[in-house]
């Protein structure tokens, strides 16, 4: 079941990145459908090698309980680990720091994130759909519209209104809710 959710979590991420960086003008949408797609690398890795990490990725789990218990036991996290196989599979440098970098937004202001300069915006993308394929995943959801990314309580979305503001990317929620994004 565990394996289920992540892979369900990764081709809705993957395909919900492709969709927001379509919609949304980006240069390379495939390139965040990849990223996102593979953002889940390092969880299943984990879960391969540590059988008993299965209630990680029960129902109803949150990134932050799973990133905060990886950490405690592994001093590493999913993301780390996510980008360290990628590496060792010599794909290009900036998926390896995307996906290394993928738990900043949960942690970290946009202020402190290392791509604040560089493109910050791919970084939110990717970001955004991870955390709806969370959403489906984990908590059963069955239409983007209705994610509100303002109103998520879960620790993963606090510094989120700062990030789409900061990257200049205020309208991915309304893209969730166009219906063309929704239908596709």
């Amino acid at each position: 079941d565990a394996y289920m959710r992540l892979w369900r979590s990764s081709y809705v991420a993957s395909t919900t990145a492709l969709m927001l960086g379509q919609h949304l003008g980006m240069a390379h949408p495939s390139i965040l459908s990849t990223r996102s797609l593979l953002a889940n690398l390092g969880d299943l890795a984990l879960l391969s090698a540590r059988a008993d990490m299965a209630g990680l990725y029960a129902p109803k789990a949150t990134l932050f309980s799973r990133a905060k218990a990886q950490q405690d036991d592994l001093m590493a996290n999913a993301a780390v680990i996510s980008g360290m196989l990628v590496e060792q599979w010599g794909l290009p440098e900036a998926l390896i720091r995307g996906l290394q970098h993928g738990y900043i937004p949960m942690a970290l202001p946009p202020a402190q994130h290392p791509d604040i300069d560089g493109d910050l915006a791919a970084a939110v993308i990717c970001y955004v759909a991870e955390r709806i394929g969370d959403q489906v995943a984990f908590h059963g959801i069955t239409d983007i519209g209705d994610v509100d990314l303002a109103a998520q309580e879960a620790l993963e979305y606090f510094y989120l209104p700062d990030y789409l503001m900061a990257s200049d990317m205020p309208g991915i929620q309304t893209a969730l809710g166009d219906a063309a994004v929704r239908r596709r």
